[in-house]
């Protein structure tokens, strides 16, 4: 039995540099960065996409990223969790944490860094796409029944919106 899950891949916007020394899961949203957040909204609602779940890094500006992602959509924030594999990672354990979701979620949000979201996306696609920049999201439709199968979705349909090319 098969079904449709849909998986959406989102890169942190733009960032500031570290300040003063400050760790690296600190550094805050530039002002790119909180713009292009508009943008990327405004590019999943014409994708009609609507999360189930939301699972982010802990770092500051995938926080960020997503709170103003969902303030512009209007989903509700209620449906973001934070989990630690998803920073400084692989993507190894980004696909370890998107196997562990429930199978009643039907469509999953992962924000996330590069390089492991870029390297995420080439794998599960196939696709020689290069690099996610900040504030990309990619749409994944995959022809799977649980999560637990992604590593081995075929034919997967994707779409990409890059805020430096794509503003709505």
């Amino acid at each position: 039995m098969s079904s449709i899950k849909k998986l959406v891949l989102i890169r942190h916007a733009h960032s500031l540099q570290a300040v003063n020394n400050a760790p690296d899961i600190q550094r805050e949203l530039s002002a790119t960065g909180i713009a292009d957040t508009a943008h990327a909204a405004q590019w999943i609602i014409s994708k009609k996409l609507v999360p189930d779940l939301i699972l982010s890094s802990p770092a500051v500006r995938t926080l960020q990223t997503i709170r103003l992602i969902c303030h512009h959509a209007l989903f509700a924030s209620e449906n973001i969790q934070y989990d630690d594999r998803l920073y400084e990672s692989s993507r190894r354990n980004y696909l370890k944490v998107i196997a562990e979701t429930d199978n009643c979620v039907n469509t999953l949000f992962v924000v996330g860094h590069n390089f492991a979201i870029s390297d995420l996306l080439i794998e599960i696609t196939g696709a020689s796409y290069s690099s996610m920049t900040p504030c990309s999201v990619a749409s994944l439709v995959l022809d799977i029944s649980s999560w637990a199968e992604i590593e081995a979705a075929v034919d997967v349909h994707f779409d990409i919106f890059n805020p430096a090319n794509n503003h709505c």
